[in-house]
This record gives structure tokens, sequence and C-alpha cells, in this order.
């Protein structure tokens, strides 16, 4: 084998080499880390927003089982008739400006800050109500039917970062 009379320089490009090599695996590891802290971090609020929104849809079946669901703050009822204070009106869709009245104490225990018509960053929609007569087949008298109401709820519930939770509800009383 014949030997190269100049060698001085191989050593350093061997080494300059090995260390190129060596910032690339140790740049890609800290690239890895900071984007899984990132999506951790996008999971985690993700999820937080989706107990909220649950925590507001338990809340509307909670008080529509009470019959003391209001809309607009406070000026419809959306329940089935006792509503407290004696309203009385038919629940209108969100895109006419129908929303679900959320107690300020519900807000403060989801961890939202109330406002003046419920909590910030979060919305609860009365989308449909249907009442119709269930009949019993075994019964001899149609006119003994079961008044039934089908509800349709929208949850929406956000942080100003971006992760949003929306939630449909339908609920038979």
């Amino acid at each position: 084998m014949k030997r190269l009379k100049n060698e001085e320089g191989v050593a350093l490009i061997t080494v300059l080499l090995f260390s190129m090599v060596a910032f690339g695996v140790v740049t890609g590891a800290y690239y890895m880390v900071t984007s899984h802290s990132k999506l951790s971090g996008m999971s985690k609020r993700y999820i937080s927003e989706i107990e909220v929104a649950r925590g507001v849809a338990s809340y509307v079946i909670g008080e529509l089982k009470n019959g003391t669901l209001q809309c607009n703050n406070g000026n419809t009822c959306c329940s089935t008739p006792p509503c407290t204070g004696g309203l009385t009106g038919t629940p209108a869709t969100c895109q006419s400006g129908k929303t679900i009245d959320i107690h300020g104490a519900i807000c403060a225990a989801l961890g939202k800050t109330a406002s003046s018509n419920g909590c910030n960053n979060v919305t609860a929609c009365m989308m449909s109500r249907t009442d119709y007569t269930e009949i019993d087949p075994a019964r001899a008298a149609p006119n003994d039917g079961v008044k039934v109401s089908v509800y349709s709820i929208n949850v929406k519930s956000n942080k100003p970062s971006g992760e949003t939770a929306d939630i449909d509800v339908v609920v038979r009383l």
C-alpha cells in the first residue's frame, strides 16, 4: 500500500465530519423533545376544554330536568314549564341569538371566568326542541300517551390559544 506523503489534514477532516454528525444528532434530539412538549401541552389544553364542555352539558341537562333552564339572560324559558320567574317561550336556534344562560358558580367550578350572560369562552345553545306524544301500543285508548320533549344542545368551549371543544347533546325528557 502506498502512503501519502502529506497526511497532516486527514485527522482534522475526520474530526470535523464526526463533529457534524454529532451536532446533527443533538439537533434532532432537541427538536423531538421540544415538539413533543408542544404537542403534549396542546393535548392537555384540549382535554381541559373537553371537560369544561362536558361539565356545561351536564349542567344544562340538570336544568332541563328541573325545568329551570333559561336563555337570553333570563328572558326566555328553554325548559318545559315550570320555569323560574314564570317565564314562557319557545327556544330558538343560536343563529337567531338564543343562548343558554350558564350560572356564574358553574363557570367558577369549571375554572372559567364569568361574564354577564355566562362563562367567558364557553357557549351553550339550544339548537332545537321537539315535543311529541308517545303512545303505548298495548293500551286501548290512544289519548293516554306520554308527552315527551327531545332537546338538541350544542356546547362549545375554547381557549384563546386555539384549542376548541365542540359537543352536541341530544336529551329526551
